[in-house]
């Protein structure tokens, strides 16, 4: 199942940054916990808020199901607006899809909302916050699980 640290790992691929920029939301709905070390960079705040399992008929009557992923991240620091308005253009960007893809992904991006949030964090300064879903197919993971059962 996709989870909160995949979710650092998928982010950190695809804006090709250290550990150091990824801080866990975890006390505060919008923000990163803690302070932020430094004001002149750039750090990218992440939260699973909730999955469910959505199943329905497709065209050709079979039945799909999907676990659809709800997650925030937040951007705060020097290029925050730079770094988060890239989220806009994944879906058209070829290396992006191949790392989203990897996780067995689908970006649901017309379930996208972006928004900025006042923050004490730094002077002077807004988080851009991003709400967005992806589909996991978690039936592909079994597959792949049930074939690396098989092999040992």
């Amino acid at each position: 199942m996709f989870d909160i640290e995949q979710l650092k790992n998928l982010l950190k691929s695809i804006y090709k940054l250290a550990d150091e920029y990824f801080i866990p939301i975890t006390t505060n709905w919008y923000t990163p916990a803690g302070n932020i070390p430094d004001e002149t960079k750039t750090y990218i705040g992440y939260r699973i808020i909730s999955k469910r399992k959505v199943t329905y008929d497709s065209i050709d009557t079979q039945r799909k199901s999907y676990i659809k992923i709800f997650f925030r991240l937040s951007f705060i620091g020097k290029n925050a607006e730079q770094l988060s308005d890239q989220i806009h253009f994944w879906e058209d960007q070829e290396e992006v899809l191949k790392i989203i893809d990897s996780y067995h992904l689908k970006f649901d991006y017309n379930n996208m909302t972006s928004y900025t949030y006042p923050t004490q964090m730094l002077k002077n300064n807004m988080a851009w916050i991003y709400d967005l879903s992806v589909y996991f197919d978690y039936l592909e993971e079994l597959k792949l699980q049930e074939q690396i059962r098989n092999k040992k």
